[in-house]
């Protein structure tokens, strides 16, 4: 039996047999693995999306949060001139501490890679692993508008000197790879504007520029979005990253739930 067999097992609440031939009832297993959570969302979306990949994870025995940032999802009224990628940040530390979570594994999809990086570098204590899903892995001073290109980091940039408080409006569901017209459907109608200073803010790490222990990278490459083209190219070539592709598109948490939290859970601590 391989380890993705025995994931399954466990997953579905049967046994998990050790490699070296011991056997302990999945609960046990959980118990002796389970880890605290906290799965961030990209532009656009909310905690909402993460809905069943977190059930599954919590079923695996794992603690498992999804906050929403600032001025998106169902809380978009708080959507202002002083959202940007530091309030993002602040919302998932903030989050953290309040929860008195511990051992984190961060979660950051997309633009959320942004959210993560900084997170992880303000609580380097309390973060143990941080696992990025189809996102920017960036480094200190980088911009999220920048990936766009020179054209659209400008057109940001004006919209937000015209109005402080400016926002981007949702790309269609078919972009993030949904090609199932319910599930495309139950993403359009939750989708809300994205802050735009969140894409002008540089990064910050507060000269703690190192990754926490086991880093790793999901990719999405059925459809691919051409935008992680670079991050996915140095991220495979990084010797002690943990690389994996899935033929899913960028929503895989909506797409295919079930296969995003096994992966989760294989690169969790390894």
């Amino acid at each position: 039996m391989d380890r993705r067999q025995l994931m399954q097992l466990t997953a579905a609440g049967v046994v998990l047999a050790t490699m070296k031939g011991h056997v302990m009832t999945s609960a046990s297993a959980a118990s002796a693995n389970a880890r605290d959570i906290v799965l961030v969302h990209g532009a656009w979306h909310g905690g909402w999306r993460w809905r069943h990949v977190a059930r599954l994870l919590a079923a695996a025995g794992h603690r498992v949060s999804a906050p929403t940032l600032t001025g998106l999802g169902e809380r978009a009224h708080l959507q202002s001139a002083a959202v940007e990628l530091d309030t993002h940040i602040a919302d998932v530390t903030a989050h953290i501490t309040a929860e008195e979570l511990d051992r984190v594994v961060l979660v950051g999809h997309s633009y959320g890679g942004f959210v993560v990086r900084g997170a992880a570098a303000r609580l380097p204590d309390t973060i143990a692993q941080v696992i990025y899903l189809d996102a920017f892995v960036p480094e200190h001073g980088d911009v999220v508008a920048t990936y766009a290109g020179d054209a659209r980091a400008q057109e940001i940039r004006d919209s937000v000197a015209h109005d402080g408080a400016a926002t981007l409006p949702p790309l269609p569901a078919a972009a993030f790879g949904l090609s199932d017209p319910a599930q495309a459907a139950w993403v359009t109608r939750r989708m809300t504007p994205q802050p735009a200073k969140t894409y002008l803010q540089p990064l910050d790490l507060g000269g703690r520029h190192a990754h926490p222990p086991h880093p790793a990278y999901i990719a999405c490459m059925a459809p691919k979005l051409d935008v992680f083209d670079a991050t996915r190219a140095r991220i495979k070539a990084a010797p002690d990253w943990r690389y994996v592709e899935l033929q899913q598109g960028h929503d895989v948490m909506v797409s295919a739930p079930e296969l995003l939290a096994r992966t989760l859970q294989e690169l969790i601590g390894s």
